[in-house]
């Protein structure tokens, strides 16, 4: 599942930044290939169909969700996101895609909710993961929930021998603080 959410965390935010311009619920995908879109309809077919067996799959939503949002089809992707989370509100990737498309379209607070609920239910274990949060909040005119999210990432790892992690929190206590000086 770890590997599922840090994979999903990296294609989420890669597309994200990529995908679209602000404010808007579709997203430009001309960069992908005929092929990639081909199989993207592909699946969006094949969960259309698992959902005809099965009406409260939270997987299959959870694909219909990804799939929309790989063809930039932001609220397509939006609503099959909210109803896997419906059917499964501890199912933690959806959280993260819904964070990500929030923040493309220049929904700050439903983003920094997003994330927060994922954070709640599953730390993240990886950097990117915890950047994009603090950076999320903080567009989100919410440094204090940055700040409690990066304390409760440091308490929830041992920082002692990692250099790496040391300097990271370092960087991102360094943002905050000079977000709050602005």
């Amino acid at each position: 599942m770890k590997k599922l959410l840090s994979l999903s965390l990296l294609l989420t935010f890669t597309l994200s930044l990529t995908a679209c311009s602000s404010n808007s619920w579709q997203a430009d995908v001309s960069y992908l290939k005929p092929e990639q879109i081909e199989k993207a309809n592909q699946k969006i077919e094949e969960n259309l169909e698992l959902l005809k067996e099965d009406f409260q799959n939270p997987e299959a939503y959870f694909q219909l969700g990804f799939y929309y949002q790989t063809l930039g089809d932001y609220k397509e992707a939006e609503k099959n996101y909210l109803k896997s989370l419906e059917l499964n509100d501890q199912f933690t990737t959806p959280y993260n895609n819904l964070a990500a498309i929030y923040e493309e379209v220049g929904e700050t607070q439903l983003a920094a909710d997003a994330i927060t609920k994922l954070y709640t239910l599953s730390p993240p274990s990886i950097l990117e993961a915890v950047n994009d949060a603090v950076r999320i909040h903080l567009a989100n005119k919410d440094p204090d929930s940055a700040e409690k999210l990066l304390t409760n990432f440091t308490l929830s790892i041992p920082v002692e021998n990692r250099p790496e992690f040391q300097s990271f929190i370092s960087e991102q206590y360094e943002t905050i603080r000079n977000y709050r000086q602005k």
